[in-house]
């Protein structure tokens, strides 16, 4: 760039840029795909820009709205403005230079805000020199002029950096910056950008569609004629723009002119690299491409005449396909698969347009005897296979079928390729139509981790803007680096109306206040209270808008330790069961004391039918009373599990009680039909565990299911989040602490190690030595105490878990 150009920069902080590899080996690198809006992807507003450079160019996020719709109609895009007639700039700087060697492509999604918009593109080196001196216009990468839609654009590498590339493309170590240079246009014209990536093979390639009227093409070549032997035979180039493809811009005109004897080779090239003429040239790498496309039209004195088309390689190789053109006096697409030039896909130098072949190792011979003259545009490797498309779409562990009814805590899966087996691959991603009968998608999430993944999943985090009891369409894409996509979609999908949203609630012995999220809770439903053997409602839809309602509760038993109360919302218009959702959320006082005798404590619920949650208590597991409490969470607020929110959870206080002998904790999960089916999911029971949360993830620790009582027990050793989740037995490495180092001094802070472990088991300690210093019987934490209730000494320690199928043993620290 010229020194004395205003700039406005922008800061892309790509925290993950720091970790890098010294380059990338395959894969995408995602430079902003605009979604949060804010921080990290803000925009520099630093004291050393002056006001003069917001006043030619200004970038702002937007949010997705009907008149600046985001890409995939959700989050934000940029919104790029130049304001005058006056040179600006915008850069997008990463946040550390990255290195870029291993990426062959730019891409990104663009649409003008009137269309015909434009500027031109370069990386900056965060060392000299920091700019190529050539920087190509984006209409050199389309066969078309912007519009107002969004459109997918590939920018090889090469050509945005050829001034300064080496052999070795060493001079992309240290890239900082993407540089859009907006130069005496037109003022206020506005683009909007998204999904801004690299990758490491090429999608579509443009070689040069020519509107610029002038050489070089795009890789900074000219086109030049060749003949070989002969007697006064040429070819001629020039830009034609009477003949142009479209009617607007400029065509290479191509005249091949005889002479007094023919050649014994002829033909047009149009070269993208010189390494096979002048050492030290990189060749273009089109391996991510599986065509050559392009547009030509004869003047009439060429119409019907046969041409060969040709390609080149940085080795010297050039071939012929074998199906040659007849030309004709109107434009048509010629396409012809790259598999037939047998050339390096990796270093391709030049596409050519043969007139005279009398060389057998070229391909087919070509003998054009007579003089021809015709129009060449729009020439292009394409990719243009799709991607494999996805398949195994699942709604959490059931396969997707139309019709389907999606529930708030449902995830969605797929199982699509990976680079390995699909090298241009760049996404996946989840969409639904928001009820525009398929005509436009929303996206649900998108994953880029393409490099060797083959599983994707999401939670439908935008489900609640949706509309309960509505039929969607729903699919899952894979789409490559050229735009290519496949898809799997399914149709009539519901959304059942989800429970209430409880943001916090008050129970004393006659009443209940409860506040609800507005945004999750449907107009024109009833929200019911109840207990098992009575039920409060209320139905209004000024209920739900103002989010609080206070029910009046009768019929208690007096001094009953808990009731298991529940809110229900049931759709007006669709009352049937599957559209009734329940979540449980308070308790009555008072609460029980538990001393050293041990005892019992449930939620009653007034249901004879099932089981009750609940502890076990027994005596000696506590040395005096205790008041405890059992408390009902809302599983929405808190952590997930593997991308699963909570079937149920509960807070058992006082926070981190540890008891001397394992106590027997029970939960209650809903299956009223006895079908095996968690109620409201499609879980299977047999696979439901108990969990707890350890402040910072979900820690398995198995149990044992009662499936006539719809409950799962294990033994825990201290209070703390218990939940149930679908999950496999604990395997050996849940099994293992996630303590390293235990620190047992008092202050309840990692005083012990929690084994992932319940039901009949033994745990043995050992010093260093090999002595044991502990054995635990059904007891999963050690507390750092030996078998005579001593703190044993700082050191390490040997631990030994065994059961009727495990036999898992580590290494444990004591650090007093």
């Amino acid at each position: 760039m010229k020194k004395n150009n205003r700039r406005y920069e922008f800061f892309i902080l790509l925290f993950f840029l720091l970790s890098l590899p010294s380059f990338l080996n395959a894969g995408v690198l995602v430079v902003s795909n605009f979604e949060g809006g804010k921080d990290p992807l803000s925009l520099d507003s630093a004291s050393s820009l002056s006001s003069t450079d917001v006043t030619i160019v200004t970038a702002t996020y937007v949010a997705h709205s009907n008149t600046e719709p985001a890409h995939g109609n959700r989050g934000y895009s940029l919104k790029v403005q130049h304001l005058t007639t006056g040179d600006g700039y915008l850069l997008l700087r990463f946040g550390n230079a990255v290195d870029l060697r291993g990426t062959r492509t730019l891409s990104f999604w663009i649409r003008g805000a009137s269309g015909s918009e434009y500027f031109k593109m370069d990386l900056r080196r965060a060392s000299s020199p920091t700019e190529p001196s050539y920087r190509p216009n984006l209409k050199e990468f389309m066969t078309s002029e912007l519009t107002t839609e969004w459109r997918k654009v590939n920018i090889p590498i090469k050509t945005l950096f050829k001034d300064v590339l080496t052999e070795n493309y060493s001079s992309l170590s240290n890239v900082d910056a993407i540089v859009l240079n907006f130069t005496n246009t037109t003022p206020v014209e506005t683009v909007y950008l998204d999904d801004i990536t690299f990758h490491s093979e090429t999608g579509n390639v443009m070689v040069d569609q020519f509107d610029d009227g002038s050489s070089p093409t795009l890789f900074g070549y000219d086109p030049f004629g060749y003949t070989s032997g002969g007697s006064g035979a040429s070819v001629t180039l020039a830009y034609d723009s009477d003949n142009a493809y479209g009617g607007s811009g400029y065509a290479l005109r191509v005249m091949w002119s005889t002479g007094t004897s023919l050649p014994t080779d002829a033909f047009a090239g149009i070269e993208i690299d010189t390494r096979a003429f002048t050492a030290g040239g990189i060749g273009v790498d089109i391996t991510g491409t599986d065509t050559l496309s392009f547009q030509v039209k004869a003047h009439a004195n060429a119409d019907g005449k046969l041409i060969g088309v040709g390609l080149g390689d940085d080795s010297g190789t050039e071939k012929i396909h074998a199906s040659s053109i007849t030309l004709t006096t109107s434009f048509q697409e010629v396409t012809r698969a790259l598999s037939g030039f047998s050339v390096s896909k990796d270093s391709a130098s030049e596409v050519e347009f043969w007139f005279i072949n009398a060389t057998a190792g070229n391909g087919p011979p070509v003998n054009t005897i007579l003089g021809a003259t015709f129009y060449v545009d729009n020439i292009r490797f394409l990719d243009t296979a799709v991607p494999t498309t996805p398949s195994s779409f699942k709604k959490s562990n059931i396969s997707m079928t139309d019709g389907l009814i999606f529930y708030s805590t449902d995830t969605l899966s797929v199982t699509a390729g990976a680079q390995t087996s699909d090298s241009t691959l760049e996404r996946i991603r989840f969409e639904h139509d928001n009820l525009s009968g398929g005509t436009q998608w929303y996206t649900i999430s998108t994953d880029t981790d393409t490099a060797t993944k083959t599983s994707y999943s999401t939670s439908w985090d935008n489900f609640f803007q949706l509309v309960h009891g509505s039929s969607y369409q729903v699919r899952a894409v894979a789409e490559d680096v050229a735009g290519n996509e496949s898809k799997v979609t399914f149709t009539s999908i519901s959304l059942a109306p989800n429970s209430p949203g409880i943001v916090s609630y008050q129970v004393n012995t006659s009443s209940v206040s409860v506040t609800l999220s507005g945004n999750r809770n449907p107009s024109g439903t009833t929200l019911s209270i109840t207990t098992g053997s009575f039920e409060v409602s209320a139905t209004s839809s000024a209920l739900f808008s103002s989010g609080n309602i206070t029910l009046t509760l009768s019929n208690l038993i007096p001094h009953r330790a808990y009731y298991n109360l529940k809110a229900r919302a049931t759709s007006s218009s669709n009352v049937s069961s599957s559209n009734t959702a329940v979540t449980s959320f308070g308790t009555v006082p008072p609460e029980p004391k538990v001393g050293k005798d041990g005892g019992t404590i449930k939620i009653e619920d007034d249901d004879s039918s099932d089981g009750e949650t609940g502890l076990t208590i027994p005596k000696g597991a506590l040395n005096q009373d205790v008041l405890i409490n059992i408390n009902p969470l809302d599983p929405q607020n808190l952590a997930k599990y593997k991308n699963q929110t909570a079937l149920i959870s509960y807070e058992f206080t006082p926070k981190k009680l540890i008891f001397a002998k394992p106590v027997t904790l029970t939960l209650l999960y809903s299956d009223k039909n006895q079908d095996g089916i968690v109620d409201g999911t499609n879980l299977k029971e047999e696979n439901v565990k108990l969990f707890w949360f350890d402040g910072f993830e979900w820690r398995n620790l198995g149990g044992e299911i009662n499936r006539n009582n719809n409950t799962v027990s294990a033994k825990i050793s201290h209070f703390s989040i218990y939940g149930l989740f679908s999950a496999t037995d604990p395997s050996s490495e849940e099994v293992r602490p996630k303590e390293k180092i235990i620190t047992p001094n008092g202050d309840k802070i990692n005083d012990f190690a929690q084994f992932g472990i319940s039901g009949n088991f033994e745990i043995k300690i050992f010093d260093s030595r090999g002595k044991k210093v502990r054995a635990l019987e059904n007891l999963n934490i050690w507390d750092g105490r030996g078998d005579s209730g001593e703190l044993v000494a700082s050191g390490a320690y040997i631990y030994q878990v065994k059961s009727d199928r495990l036999d898992v043993s580590g290494t444990l620290g004591v650090a007093r």
